[in-house]
């Protein structure tokens, strides 16, 4: 009988040690995945800070070039506008010499903003004086018009005097116009 409960007690013994393993193992097994699970999600919010800093990094960055392109464009707009006037009032004046009857168009242009009266002054580059004459002969037969061969006006351009008053059609004047509409009250090349 003792032999018997020696055994047995040897097959409970057995049978607890071999749950206890199973017991120690999986416990093992369980706090290596909490902690591989606990490395990874200490891992990831690292991780996870560590690229949203970088990210604000990157915007910040972004958000810094956005801004000195604004400015830089802003900055240049103003040049690029004078740069444009200016090939421009060169392109006209080049038309001007080439056809000067372009000169008559934008006298009947300046006639039109004159408006009403009984005559018009019209003071011209003497360089344009004749095709002027010409175009009053042709054209403007309904108005009474006077050529003014006046050196102080630039080619291509003219000048309108009634009794009202003047309206100046100077090429140089128009492009001031444009300038002042575009750029404001200065003129950067007086700056």
């Amino acid at each position: 009988e003792a032999r018997r409960q020696a055994t047995e007690l040897l097959a409970e013994a057995e049978s607890r040690a071999t749950e206890l393993r199973q017991w120690s193992q999986e416990t093992a097994e369980a706090l290596c995945r909490e902690s591989r699970d606990r490395g990874y999600r200490l891992g990831m919010a690292e991780a996870e800070k560590e690229i949203t800093e970088k990210v604000d990094g990157l915007l910040s960055l972004s958000e810094g070039a956005i801004r000195a392109r604004e400015e830089l464009l802003c900055r240049g707009e103003p040049e690029v506008i004078e740069l444009a006037i200016g090939i421009a009032e060169k392109i006209v004046g080049q038309e001007l010499t080439v056809k000067p009857e372009i000169v008559a168009d934008m006298v009947h242009r300046a006639l039109e903003r004159a408006g009403k009266s009984d005559t018009y002054y019209l003071h011209v580059n003497p360089a344009d004086a004749q095709v002027m004459k010409e175009y009053l002969r042709e054209d403007l037969t309904e108005v009474t018009c006077e050529i003014v061969a006046d050196s102080r006006i630039e080619r291509g351009g003219c000048v309108i005097a009634t009794s009202h008053g003047h309206v100046d059609a100077q090429v140089s004047s128009q492009f001031a116009e444009v300038r002042t509409a575009l750029l404001g009250e200065g003129d950067l090349r007086d700056e």
